[in-house]
């Protein structure tokens, strides 16, 4: 689900800072807040913050209502699949993990939305940031899929919810692959806070 539910968040980041610029909001904004680094890392700590919220909380949801599901269909201790609990060291490391994943691409599609000011390029390139390496890689040879996958921000960054080792696996630790995804934010946000300055509203 999270791959489609970042959807959202990137939408909703984007917005953050976009729609001011569409309605003209911003010069009352950076009237009210003329230091525009502070505007920009107050936007950051609200989009970060609620991304982040929404994104544990729609994880520990998910796995609270898909566990009873499972259970009931087969996948049981019996069947080899041992019961799964939210205090065990990986389920939470993933379910955290995930809404520190949703809590970056927020920040990644905030940034973005900064530097280019326009609602729809934003999304576009935010999305294409993240699906266009995740489709490619699958076309690739595996040494290239590899590669791609450990550089790409969402691929790497889901590797923040792997508990067990499989085959299809990205290869990148689950730690490493977030920092991925939070460089792409961090540039991003870097990128924005240079244009902001430099730049009239």
């Amino acid at each position: 689900g999270v791959v489609f539910g970042q959807i959202a968040i990137v939408g909703f980041a984007a917005l953050a800072v976009t729609g001011e610029y569409v309605t003209g909001t911003i010069r009352t904004t950076l009237t009210a807040v003329p230091r525009r680094g502070r505007l920009l890392a107050a936007k950051a700590a609200v989009v970060g913050g609620l991304c982040l919220l929404a994104g544990v909380t729609a994880s520990v949801a998910a796995f609270l209502v898909s566990q009873p599901l499972l259970h009931g269909n087969g996948f049981v201790p019996e069947q080899g699949y041992p019961i799964a609990s939210l205090t065990d060291e990986p389920v939470a490391r993933a379910v955290l993990g995930t809404g520190l994943y949703l809590a970056l691409v927020g920040l990644l599609s905030l940034g973005v939305g900064a530097i280019v000011r326009h609602t729809a390029a934003a999304i576009t390139t935010v999305l294409g940031l993240l699906f266009v390496p995740f489709i490619a890689a699958l076309l690739l040879p595996e040494h290239a899929r590899e590669l791609v996958q450990r550089f790409s921000p969402m691929t790497a960054g889901l590797a923040i919810q792997r508990t067990v080792e499989r085959v299809d696996s990205v290869p990148i630790g689950v730690w490493a692959g977030l920092g991925v995804l939070a460089g792409y934010a961090l540039v991003a946000l870097l990128g924005a806070a240079v244009v902001i300055h430099w730049r009239d509203a």
